[in-house]
């Protein structure tokens, strides 16, 4: 049981590494900090 909450969370973790390298790599950086911000919410 362990190893399989394991194995769901290495490919979650691998899941949203590929979306931030996407994120990275087609958006750049100024884009990264738009959805942070975005994401943040009126607290800035």
């Amino acid at each position: 049981m362990k190893e399989r909450g394991f194995e769901i969370l290495l490919m979650t973790v691998s899941a949203v590494g590929i979306i931030i390298l996407f994120t990275i790599l087609f958006g750049g950086p100024s884009f990264i900090f738009r959805k942070i911000l975005e994401f943040v919410g009126p607290g800035f």
